[in-house]
Protein backbone atom coordinates (compact mmCIF):
# COMPACT_ATOMS: atom_id res chain seq x y z
CA UNK A 1 0.00 0.00 0.00
CA UNK A 2 1.06 3.56 -0.69
CA UNK A 3 -0.05 7.08 0.16
CA UNK A 4 -0.15 10.32 -1.81
CA UNK A 5 -0.58 13.97 -0.79
CA UNK A 6 -2.25 16.68 -2.88
CA UNK A 7 -1.37 20.27 -1.95
CA UNK A 8 -1.84 23.40 -4.08
CA UNK A 9 1.52 24.62 -5.45
CA UNK A 10 1.06 28.16 -4.04
CA UNK A 11 0.34 26.71 -0.57
CA UNK A 12 3.39 24.43 -0.69
CA UNK A 13 5.57 27.40 -1.72
CA UNK A 14 4.34 29.25 1.38
CA UNK A 15 4.87 26.15 3.52
CA UNK A 16 8.45 25.78 2.26
CA UNK A 17 9.21 29.45 3.04
CA UNK A 18 7.89 28.90 6.58
CA UNK A 19 9.71 25.61 7.10
CA UNK A 20 13.07 26.74 5.69
CA UNK A 21 13.31 30.47 6.43
CA UNK A 22 16.53 32.35 5.80
CA UNK A 23 16.23 34.15 9.16
CA UNK A 24 16.93 31.15 11.42
CA UNK A 25 18.56 27.73 11.37
CA UNK A 26 16.02 26.27 13.86
CA UNK A 27 13.69 23.51 12.78
CA UNK A 28 10.20 24.78 11.97
CA UNK A 29 6.86 22.98 11.82
CA UNK A 30 3.23 23.17 10.83
CA UNK A 31 0.25 20.97 10.08
CA UNK A 32 -1.82 20.34 6.99
CA UNK A 33 -5.42 19.37 7.63
CA UNK A 34 -6.48 16.99 4.86
CA UNK A 35 -9.34 14.81 3.80
CA UNK A 36 -8.05 11.25 3.60
CA UNK A 37 -9.55 8.73 1.22
CA UNK A 38 -8.68 5.07 1.71
CA UNK A 39 -8.79 2.70 -1.27
CA UNK A 40 -7.80 -0.97 -1.26
CA UNK A 41 -4.19 -0.24 -2.33
CA UNK A 42 -3.71 3.44 -1.47
CA UNK A 43 -4.61 6.32 0.78
CA UNK A 44 -4.76 9.87 -0.55
CA UNK A 45 -4.55 13.01 1.56
CA UNK A 46 -6.20 16.06 -0.07
CA UNK A 47 -5.34 19.52 1.27
CA UNK A 48 -7.91 21.48 3.26
CA UNK A 49 -5.90 23.94 5.39
CA UNK A 50 -2.33 24.84 6.44
CA UNK A 51 -1.42 25.89 10.00
CA UNK A 52 2.16 27.18 10.38
CA UNK A 53 3.45 26.93 13.95
CA UNK A 54 5.23 29.77 15.74
CA UNK A 55 7.83 29.80 18.54
CA UNK A 56 5.05 29.98 21.17
CA UNK A 57 3.80 26.54 20.05
CA UNK A 58 7.00 24.76 21.15
CA UNK A 59 8.55 23.68 24.45
CA UNK A 60 11.87 23.41 22.62
CA UNK A 61 13.07 24.55 19.21
CA UNK A 62 16.65 24.23 17.94
CA UNK A 63 18.52 23.42 14.70
CA UNK A 64 18.24 19.69 15.45
CA UNK A 65 15.09 19.18 17.53
CA UNK A 66 11.50 20.35 18.09
CA UNK A 67 9.09 19.59 20.90
CA UNK A 68 5.48 20.75 20.70
CA UNK A 69 3.70 22.06 23.75
CA UNK A 70 0.92 19.77 25.01
CA UNK A 71 -1.55 22.62 24.44
CA UNK A 72 -0.46 22.87 20.80
CA UNK A 73 -0.99 19.15 20.24
CA UNK A 74 -4.46 19.34 21.80
CA UNK A 75 -5.44 22.43 19.74
CA UNK A 76 -4.24 20.87 16.47
CA UNK A 77 -6.05 17.59 17.13
CA UNK A 78 -9.25 19.41 18.14
CA UNK A 79 -9.14 21.54 14.98
CA UNK A 80 -8.65 18.41 12.83
CA UNK A 81 -11.59 16.77 14.62
CA UNK A 82 -13.79 19.84 14.09
CA UNK A 83 -12.90 19.85 10.35
CA UNK A 84 -13.38 16.08 10.04
CA UNK A 85 -9.80 15.89 8.75
CA UNK A 86 -6.66 13.85 9.04
CA UNK A 87 -3.38 15.51 9.96
CA UNK A 88 -0.13 15.75 8.07
CA UNK A 89 2.70 17.00 10.26
CA UNK A 90 5.40 18.94 8.38
CA UNK A 91 8.70 19.88 9.94
CA UNK A 92 12.10 20.88 8.64
CA UNK A 93 15.64 19.62 8.87
CA UNK A 94 17.57 22.74 7.83
CA UNK A 95 20.96 21.02 7.58
CA UNK A 96 22.77 19.92 4.42
CA UNK A 97 21.76 16.23 4.64
CA UNK A 98 19.10 14.40 2.57
CA UNK A 99 15.48 14.51 3.74
CA UNK A 100 14.90 11.67 6.20
CA UNK A 101 13.29 11.33 9.63
CA UNK A 102 15.74 11.25 12.53
CA UNK A 103 15.87 8.87 15.49
CA UNK A 104 14.17 11.49 17.67
CA UNK A 105 11.45 11.89 15.02
CA UNK A 106 10.77 8.15 15.20
CA UNK A 107 10.70 8.30 19.01
CA UNK A 108 8.09 11.08 18.76
CA UNK A 109 6.02 9.05 16.31
CA UNK A 110 6.01 6.11 18.71
CA UNK A 111 4.27 8.29 21.28
CA UNK A 112 2.15 10.56 19.08
CA UNK A 113 0.85 8.37 16.24
CA UNK A 114 -1.28 5.97 18.35
CA UNK A 115 -2.64 8.93 20.33
CA UNK A 116 -3.67 10.98 17.29
CA UNK A 117 -5.17 7.96 15.50
CA UNK A 118 -7.26 7.26 18.61
CA UNK A 119 -8.28 10.91 19.07
CA UNK A 120 -9.26 11.25 15.40
CA UNK A 121 -11.21 7.99 15.48
CA UNK A 122 -8.89 6.08 13.15
CA UNK A 123 -8.41 8.75 10.49
CA UNK A 124 -4.98 8.25 8.86
CA UNK A 125 -2.02 10.34 10.04
CA UNK A 126 1.01 11.39 8.01
CA UNK A 127 4.25 13.23 8.52
CA UNK A 128 6.75 14.88 6.19
CA UNK A 129 10.22 16.26 6.70
CA UNK A 130 11.41 19.05 4.41
CA UNK A 131 15.12 19.68 3.85
CA UNK A 132 16.84 22.08 1.46
CA UNK A 133 17.53 19.07 -0.79
CA UNK A 134 14.04 17.53 -0.82
CA UNK A 135 11.25 15.94 1.17
CA UNK A 136 10.47 12.57 2.74
CA UNK A 137 7.19 11.34 4.19
CA UNK A 138 5.38 8.44 5.85
CA UNK A 139 1.72 7.75 6.59
CA UNK A 140 -0.06 5.54 9.12
CA UNK A 141 -3.47 3.95 8.68
CA UNK A 142 -3.12 2.14 12.01
CA UNK A 143 -0.47 2.21 14.73
CA UNK A 144 1.16 -0.84 13.17
CA UNK A 145 0.76 -0.10 9.45
CA UNK A 146 3.12 2.45 7.91
CA UNK A 147 2.67 3.47 4.29
CA UNK A 148 5.31 4.74 1.88
CA UNK A 149 4.33 8.16 0.53
CA UNK A 150 4.82 7.69 -3.19
CA UNK A 151 4.23 11.26 -4.32
CA UNK A 152 3.22 14.75 -3.32
CA UNK A 153 1.15 16.42 -6.00
CA UNK A 154 1.66 20.18 -6.10
CA UNK A 155 -0.96 21.25 -8.58
CA UNK A 156 0.13 19.35 -11.71
CA UNK A 157 3.72 18.89 -10.49
CA UNK A 158 4.75 15.65 -8.79
CA UNK A 159 7.39 15.64 -6.04
CA UNK A 160 8.83 12.25 -5.19
CA UNK A 161 9.89 11.80 -1.55
CA UNK A 162 13.39 10.43 -0.96
CA UNK A 163 11.98 7.20 0.53
CA UNK A 164 14.96 7.02 2.91
CA UNK A 165 12.79 6.82 6.03
CA UNK A 166 10.65 3.94 4.76
CA UNK A 167 13.76 2.15 3.49
CA UNK A 168 15.26 2.44 6.97
CA UNK A 169 12.05 1.11 8.57
CA UNK A 170 11.88 -1.82 6.14
CA UNK A 171 15.53 -2.72 6.77
CA UNK A 172 15.14 -2.41 10.54
CA UNK A 173 17.75 0.38 10.61
CA UNK A 174 15.31 2.96 11.96
CA UNK A 175 13.29 2.33 15.04
CA UNK A 176 10.84 -0.17 13.64
CA UNK A 177 7.73 1.50 14.94
CA UNK A 178 5.50 -0.70 12.84
CA UNK A 179 6.17 -3.57 15.28
CA UNK A 180 7.01 -1.57 18.40
CA UNK A 181 3.61 0.12 18.81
Amino acid sequence: MIATFSIPQRVFSSMRRHLLPRSTRNEQAGFVFAHATREPLSTSFDFVEWLPLEARHFNHQSPTHLELRDETRAEVIKHAHDLGCSLIEFHSHPGPWPAQFSGSDFAGFREFVPHVLWRLKGKPYAAAVVAPSGVDALAWISPSEILRVQSIMLGFDRVTPTGLSMNAVEKGIAWNISTEM
